[in-house]
Formats: C-alpha cells, structure tokens, sequence
C-alpha cells in the first residue's frame, strides 16, 4: 500500500532462544527507527499460540516451532534487547490479530460473521461475529483454535502446517 513501510526480518522456528529473540529485536529496533519524529506509543505482537498473552510468556511445546522459548517472558526478554527500555509491548494470538484486521479493514470488512485460517509454521484460525473475536459459541470450538481439533488420527494441525508438508516431501 502507498505511503506504508514494512520491516521484515527472517527467523528460523527452531533456533535457539537468543537467535530468535535477537531477531525479533533488530525488526522492533529497526520500525522504531524508521518512525523517527513519529511517537509510537505501544509495540502490538501477534504470537502463535500457545502464549499467556497477558503476561508475555511463551507456552508452546511439543508443536515443532518457538520450543526454545518455553516459559520465557517474551515481553521481558525484548525489553532487554531493545533501544526503547520503557515502551508497553502487548500480544495477541497471531490467528486473531490477522483475523480481526481482515474483518475490520481487510477484504472481510462488511461481513458480520467471518473465519480467518493461518497456514504456516501451524494452523492458526479465528472466528469473528460482527466485528469482534468470538472464543466460544455455536460452531465456535474453545478459544477458536482449530489447531488441536480431533482429525483423522492425530489433530488437525499434524495434516495442515508446514510440518505436514516437510514430512510429505521427505524435506
């Protein structure tokens, strides 16, 4: 889009801790940067799950992605490697942050009941009634994960990721 900047930086998944944390810090450090004169207030992560959104710490385990972060406090972690010691960093489960942005701004704006599925590292979904995250509800399964959701002999994340794929392709 005109008049937008994007910083994008890769990281590998699997890496250590430090490496993946050091890569997310040179992209928060570099936006900051390109912000120049512009006050930004808060710092906004989407963080697959699963994650304690609010207190910052990473959750995942046996998913094959972010392992090594395991009970880290992310938000701890970036403050400490950041220019910007005191700016407020918040998360948000990746599925939802793209979900809702799509139901509010993207090609779903308009529609009052909306699914937004993540292909990636996982499978990430959400459900959003009238613009709004919906966690539970008819047709809503718990927190809006899919990624767990019973399928075929495994879940459903084990058939629709990134892991699925390599494993189909002998990569």
């Amino acid at each position: 889009m005109p008049g937008r900047d994007y910083v994008r930086g890769d990281v590998d998944p699997q890496a250590s801790a430090t490496v993946i944390l050091e890569a997310w810090a040179r992209v928060i450090d570099t936006v900051l940067s390109k912000a120049g004169n512009k006050q930004v207030e808060s710092i906004g992560v989407a963080m697959p799950g699963p994650f304690d959104y609010h207190t910052g710490t990473a959750m995942i385990r046996g998913l094959a992605k972010y392992e090594r972060l395991y009970g880290i406090n992310i938000r701890e972690a970036l403050l400490d490697r950041i220019a910007n010691k005191t700016i407020p960093i918040f998360f948000g489960n990746d599925a939802a942050c793209f979900g809702l942005g799509e139901a509010r701004i993207g090609k779903a704006a308009g529609h009052s009941k909306v699914i937004a599925i993540t292909l990636g590292t996982g499978l990430g979904a959400c459900y959003i009634d009238k613009g709004n995250l919906a966690l539970q509800g008819n047709g809503v399964p718990p927190q809006g994960y899919l990624y767990n959701f019973p399928f075929l002999d495994a879940t459903a994340e084990e058939y629709m990721s990134a892991r699925w794929l390599l494993r189909r392709t002998g990569s």
